[in-house]
């Protein structure tokens, strides 16, 4: 039996439904005309998925918080990625990002959006312990990838010193402008054929031309 085959997959620690970001970032790959898969988590809480022009698969995990759930997450994560064939991997976020220390690399690119400073979060500001685990995991995964990027130029400019990488920029919208075009596409999607989006006639301008400049 073939296994799926996909352009790029992406990874995220949370529920798809509520990641406005991957959800621009992806809509913009698909209708580029690439086959895209996103993977986030399953919570009790999840309603059921719209369509999206991109596929989408959730998992489930047993520890909800704290190094067991961290360890399950990249673990099923990896056990997905096993059963598929793929050309990229974007991975967001430290908590994705050791994904890539447990895949094969070959021939694949493996991308990172650092979109949030993980040793800085008010969760673990405080918590020198917490913090010297996040360092050592962002040391040991985030040079494993060929493409980094982040929201901002200062954010570039830490990583790009910590990290002794060339980091790039992706923007993100205004929240009011997020939810303005995420409602818009909802409903775009709503009027329109299956095939119709699959052709490309719904997609983001603005992010397919910052993905695109980054190579993914």
């Amino acid at each position: 039996m073939s296994r799926a085959s996909y352009d790029i997959i992406c990874l995220v620690s949370n529920d798809i439904s509520y990641d406005r970001r991957m959800i621009r970032c992806c809509t913009a790959l698909a209708s580029d005309g690439k086959k895209v898969l996103l993977i986030g988590r399953k919570l009790e809480s999840s309603k059921a998925l719209d369509y999206f022009v991109f596929d989408t698969k959730r998992v489930s995990c047993v520890f909800n918080s704290g190094p067991l759930f961290y360890m399950e997450l990249v673990m099923r994560f990896v056990g997905c990625l096993r059963k598929l064939e793929y050309q990229k991997l974007l991975m967001t976020d430290l908590d994705t990002a050791l994904v890539s220390r447990f895949e094969k690399k070959g021939d694949r690119k493996f991308f990172l959006d650092l979109h949030e400073y993980f040793e800085e979060t008010p969760e673990i500001e405080n918590q020198a312990f917490k913090k010297n685990v996040w360092k050592r995991v962002g040391k040991w995964s985030v040079p494993k990838c060929d493409v980094v990027y982040t929201v901002n130029d200062s954010l570039a400019e830490i990583f790009g010193k910590k990290y002794g990488l060339d980091v790039g920029v992706i923007r993100n919208v205004p929240s009011k402008s997020i939810e303005s075009k995420y409602q818009s596409e909802e409903s775009k999607c709503q009027s329109k054929s299956k095939s119709q989006i699959e052709q490309g006639e719904t997609d983001f301008p603005e992010e397919a031309k910052n993905v695109s400049e980054l190579g993914i």
